[in-house]
């Protein structure tokens, strides 16, 4: 093993970066004829047939978990989807299909291109707005996480997939990367899509109900961290606004998985956000895609 491997512009010692080359078994479930899952435990995508190959969605979150991504599919690998720019997303189809083409909405193909990390490929195809890739239609559905995040909805099977959305409890905490103003308006413009099915990009599959109830936690931590302003409560103090959320929210979510300890972390996020006057130009009229 090299004594450095270089991450874009960083570098780390390599025995920090070990467990890169772990490559660990994946569990694979069938979603319907020719559509499948996959998962590494805490990841989670998706790869179906296509006309002329395999088309995968992004890549797993180290090469080692890419590699037996590919083992998974043990076929060939025509098309690659980056659904976002993350490099825990689509970092690695230098290890999971090198020579395939990759697809991606224009504003994660610009990241992608400008950040030049060794494992994450540049985008050989870019789109707009959405586009139809073998038996998938990619929707961007606006601003919700990264850049230029798709959604990909598979009609046949009325399965949606859709990462770093919303997950089946509370966990996904500090909602380090998500476009505030916009993520409930973009999320909620996909209950128009016909599915039963939501594959979330971290966790177990799970019903269209469980999305929109996932969805209306979201709105109700956004709603209550805006109720604290309201009533005068410390937003700046971190004990102060999670003792007000979670007063305000426990009857209705204190069921969901990690409410206790991550409701306050997500309403103070929230909190901040607004209480800075919004981060970058999402807050702005410039910044938001037409019709949103």
């Amino acid at each position: 093993m090299p004594t450095e491997r270089l991450r874009g512009n960083y570098t780390l010692p390599a025995e920090r970066l070990a467990f890169l080359d772990v490559e660990p078994e994946l569990d694979v479930r069938e979603l319907g004829s020719g559509l499948w899952t996959v998962s590494d435990g805490l990841y989670r995508t998706v790869f179906a047939d296509g006309d002329d190959g395999v088309i995968a969605w992004d890549t797993l979150s180290t090469p080692g978990r890419a590699r037996a991504y590919k083992r998974a599919i043990g076929r060939e690998i025509s098309t690659v989807v980056y659904s976002n720019d993350h490099l825990d997303r689509s970092g690695w189809c230098s290890e999971l299909a090198p020579d395939a083409e990759r697809v991606a909405h224009e504003w994660c193909a610009n990241i992608v291109g400008l950040r030049g990390s060794d494992g994450q490929l540049p985008v050989t195809r870019t789109f707009p707005h959405d586009t139809v890739v073998g038996p998938a239609e990619l929707v961007f559905p606006g601003p919700i996480s990264g850049a230029g995040n798709v959604a990909t909805f598979f009609p046949e099977h009325r399965v949606l997939y859709a990462p770093d959305t919303v997950l089946p409890d509370a966990r996904y905490s500090m909602l380090p990367d998500w476009h505030i103003a916009n993520f409930s308006t973009s999320l909620h413009s996909l209950l128009a899509l016909d599915f039963e099915t939501f594959v979330p990009g971290r966790g177990e599959v799970m019903t269209r109900q469980e999305f929109a109830r996932g969805l209306e936690f979201l709105d109700a931590v956004h709603d209550e961290s805006q109720h604290a302003f309201a009533e005068s409560v410390a937003v700046w103090l971190f004990d102060a606004i999670e003792g007000f959320v979670k007063e305000r929210l426990a009857p209705e979510w204190s069921d969901l998985e990690g409410f206790d300890d991550h409701v306050g972390i997500m309403a103070f996020r929230v909190a901040h956000h607004y209480l800075t006057g919004g981060w970058s130009v999402e807050d702005t009229a410039a910044g938001r895609p037409q019709g949103l």
